[in-house]
């Protein structure tokens, strides 16, 4: 999520735009996600610099009607994998060295050799692209995240080399 300074900014300048004194101007504003997992990076920070540049920390958040889902429709075939992830969110998960968890063996995926590696993960996220190819709907729950776009560009190149069928290329009218 922004900063908290961000979302104040945001704050100030709808008040000025509407001309009203009402949180946001009185505009409607919809807020996504969790707290826990989309914290600000204070680079550098401590752990109370994170809270205090999050929203939550913010005056605005008392005035901000939150709504909580109530069935986890990407978590309800993997109970498992949820209760866990819960326990890490709420900071009830048992610690084996002072704030360092044990991820459980069936949710690490063994480092051999980077590119090799790689590959491991990129075909268990996406095992069968044949069947992507004729239902793409199976896809869309499936993801890796990277850290930078050049880590983004070689799974990408890695994935395209695996696609079946002949590559093409096609030409953006954007471009000159």
């Amino acid at each position: 999520m922004a900063r908290r300074q961000i979302i104040e900014a945001l704050d100030d300048i709808l008040q000025d735009l509407t001309d009203c004194d009402n949180p946001f101007g009185g505009k409607v504003v919809v807020f996504g996600g969790d707290y826990r997992q989309i914290a600000p990076v204070v680079v550098g920070g401590k752990k109370e610099d994170t809270i205090d540049a999050s929203f939550a920390s913010s005056l605005l958040s008392r005035n901000v009607n939150k709504l909580s889902l109530r069935e986890n429709m990407r978590a309800k075939d993997d109970p498992m994998f949820t209760e866990f992830f819960m326990r890490v969110g709420n900071g009830t998960e048992t610690h084996v060295l002072d704030d360092r968890i044990e991820i459980p063996n069936n949710m690490i995926l063994p480092f051999v050799e980077s590119h090799k590696s790689l590959c491991d993960l990129i075909d268990l996220v996406f095992p069968c692209l044949d069947l992507f190819l004729t239902n793409p709907l199976l896809v869309i729950n499936r993801s890796i995240l990277a850290p930078k776009n050049d880590c983004v560009d070689e799974i990408n190149e890695i994935l395209i080399d695996k696609f079946p069928g002949e590559l093409k290329h096609f030409v953006s009218l954007e471009n000159p």
